[in-house]
């Protein structure tokens, strides 16, 4: 008897472990909408941390990279804000879809005088001064050392939503170098405002 129940707790662990692999994708034709945010991570630079904000309202989309001084997002210190225009393409297999994203514009802001010092550290887009709390649009300074890259700048991917989760490939500028697979250790959660 506890043997049976010891397979029988295992198997409905196991069951819920895999479901979201098996789980029908959501409706994918309109790209993002709504408020997605990534998860806390480790950043390229700037700071310990960061996570990406992502809201979209039809083929507009806002995408927020915040930066953060400690290990657990809790302290921002620089702020991006990208405008973008997403276009949803074709579906490559059952729930998956292509998306391209046209970043069009870019602008900066260091959120305190920590976020300011890294900035002015950096030379960030040959800018020598960085005011706190001032949102400086960068859009024009990109291709240049340290600064975004030339915009616009279309980047190409595939996306499926599962289970209330949204789900990247890689991204490529090249059309031809579009990945062909998700990632599924990174994902953006829906936020419920």
């Amino acid at each position: 008897m506890k043997t049976l129940k010891t397979r029988w707790l295992v198997g409905v662990f196991v069951a819920l472990l895999l479901a979201p692999l098996g789980a029908k994708a959501d409706d994918t034709s309109t790209g993002i909408q709504g408020h997605w945010r990534s998860a806390c991570a480790i950043a390229d630079f700037w700071g310990q941390t960061r996570y990406d904000d992502y809201v979209g309202t039809g083929t507009a989309l806002i995408q927020t990279a915040t930066y953060f001084a400690d290990p657990s997002c809790t302290k921002p210190i620089i702020k991006m804000d990208w405008t973008v225009q997403q276009t949803v393409g074709s579906e490559i297999r059952a729930g998956v879809r292509n998306l391209d994203l046209i970043y069009n514009q870019g602008a900066m802001t260091a959120l305190n005088e920590m976020g300011k010092a890294v900035l002015e550290a950096w030379g960030y887009c040959g800018y020598q001064d960085w005011p706190a709390a001032l949102k400086r649009d960068v859009t024009d300074r990109g291709g240049i050392d340290h600064c975004t890259v030339k915009l616009p700048y279309t980047t190409f991917t595939i996306y499926t939503i599962l289970a209330d989760r949204f789900y990247f490939g890689g991204f490529s500028g090249d059309p031809t170098h579009r990945s062909g697979e998700l990632n599924m250790g990174s994902y953006l959660t829906k936020v419920i405002e």
